[in-house]
């Protein structure tokens, strides 16, 4: 018979499961990585696929320091969206039309992003769907939530593959990995009121 003792209480939120099963106390963040963004790097930092047994999406949770307004106003407008995604040097253009129906691009000399914009609640929630290069027979569903805190903002995305296989693939392809980076420069960019 399999060992049933419990470490604390089930349903203690201080006690999770690691990624081989076991019942962990996780460590304390480490403060002010990336001037205040906490990734998967940090101890604090768990996915939800080690949490939930959803392969199929990518999870990553970031605090910045500013108001939910003004991320959501860094996520959505064209002119800061290239301050913060790329250099104005390198990205072409940057087109968003910020409703329900409506669509977004973001376009590089070499590739670009576009989709459907599915979802709008500002400033809390937008959701859409990622193509790239135009391809839209495959591309995760993004979902963007802002919660306001005391110290700014808990800004977490989600984004939904198709399956595990479709997850895997873009993580191998490099498409997860400048998100440390991007979300970095998304917390020092300067918004105004």
């Amino acid at each position: 018979m399999a060992n049933t003792a419990h470490f604390g209480r089930r349903s203690s939120k201080s006690w999770m499961r690691s990624s081989t099963g076991c019942r962990t106390k996780p460590a304390k963040p480490l403060p002010g990585t990336l001037k205040g963004v906490h990734h998967e790097h940090d101890p604090g930092y768990y996915p939800t696929a080690a949490r939930t047994g959803r392969r199929n999406r990518h999870h990553r949770p970031a605090r910045l320091q500013h108001p939910p307004v003004r991320v959501w106003r860094a996520l959505t407008e064209p002119d800061l969206i290239r301050r913060w995604m790329a250099s104005r040097d390198t990205m072409t253009r940057c087109e968003v039309d910020l409703r329900p129906g409506g669509s977004f691009l973001y376009e590089w000399p070499e590739f670009f992003f576009s989709g459907p914009i599915l979802v709008v609640d500002a400033p809390h929630r937008m959701v859409h769907v990622e193509h790239f290069n135009g391809d839209t027979s495959s591309g995760p569903t993004v979902t963007t939530d802002l919660v306001a805190r005391a110290t700014g903002t808990r800004m977490t995305m989600t984004m939904r593959y198709a399956d595990a296989e479709a997850r895997a693939a873009a993580i191998e392809l490099g498409f997860t990995d400048g998100l440390d980076e991007v979300f970095g420069r998304l917390e020092a960019l300067t918004i105004a009121e």
